[in-house]
C-alpha cells in the first residue's frame, strides 16, 4: 500500500513536464512544487497506509505467491496506469480550469507569467494533492468496498489529509510561500472543485474492485 501510494503521484507530476515540452504548454507544476509532494503532502498518508490494518475477507482469499514481486505489474498498473493518469488528468484540468475562468480560450496563448499563472499552479498542486486524497482511501483496500471498512479507524491517516489540505492552503495564502513556490491564491470555486478530483479517483477505483469481486 505504501509503495503503490508513492508512485500514483508520479504521472501527475511528469505529465506538466511533457506538456511543456511536446506542446510548448506552460509548466503547470514546477520543480518547487513536486518536491513539496513527494517530500511533504504524500508523507505522513504513506506512512498511514503502512499501519493500515489487513483488509476484511483477506484470509478467504488464496495466500500470496511468495515469488510474486513487491511493487508487481498488477501492483504498478494500478498505481501509475489507473489512479496515476486518473490523477494526471485531475491536475491538468485544475490548471486549465483556471485559465478557462479567466478569460482564456482554446487557440489563445496561455499566460506563462502573473497573478493567472500563479494562480494556475497553485491549482494543479492542490488538484494532484486532492487526487492523493482519493488515492490514499482507494489503496486501503485491494478488494474489498470501502463501506467493510472503518472510516476512523486509521486517525494517522486523517491527520495525514489534514495535513496535507493545511500545506495546499499555506502554500496558496501565505506571502512568503507563494513568493518561494510562485503560487497565487485560490478563489472558493476552486476549492469547492477539488473534491470532484478526489471522487473521481476513489470512485474509479471503487468501480475497479466491484469488478474484480465479479470474477
Amino acid at each position: 500500500k505504501f509503495a503503490a501510494y508513492m508512485f500514483v503521484s508520479n504521472v501527475a507530476e511528469l505529465l506538466p513536464f511533457l506538456l511543456m515540452v511536446f506542446w510548448g504548454i506552460p509548466l503547470a507544476l514546477n520543480v518547487l512544487l513536486v518536491l513539496l509532494v513527494d517530500l511533504g503532502t504524500d508523507m505522513l498518508p504513506a506512512l498511514a497506509l503502512g499501519a493500515e490494518p489487513p483488509e476484511p475477507g483477506i484470509m478467504e482469499r488464496p495466500p500470496r505467491d511468495p515469488r510474486e514481486r513487491l511493487l508487481s505489474p498488477r501492483v504498478l498498473a494500478r498505481a501509475l496506469l489507473f489512479l496515476g493518469g486518473l490523477e494526471a488528468l485531475g491536475g491538468m484540468a485544475g490548471f486549465y480550469w483556471v485559465n478557462w475562468s479567466s478569460g482564456w480560450r482554446p487557440g489563445e496563448a496561455l499566460a506563462n507569467t502573473g497573478p493567472v499563472y500563479a494562480q494556475a499552479t497553485a491549482m494543479t498542486f492542490a488538484s494532484i494533492v486532492a487526487g492523493q486524497i482519493g488515492a490514499v482511501f482507494a489503496l486501503r483496500t485491494e478488494r474489498a468496498p470501502f463501506w467493510r471498512i472503518a472510516w476512523t479507524g486509521n486517525r494517522l491517516l486523517l491527520a495525514g489529509v489534514a495535513f496535507e489540505l493545511g500545506i495546499v492552503a499555506a502554500v496558496s495564502y501565505l506571502p512568503p510561500l507563494q513568493r518561494l513556490f510562485e503560487t497565487g491564491p485560490l478563489r472558493l470555486e476552486d476549492w469547492a472543485l477539488l473534491p470532484l478530483w478526489t471522487l473521481l479517483v476513489f470512485g474509479a477505483d471503487e468501480a475497479r474492485k466491484a469488478a474484480l469481486r465479479q470474477c
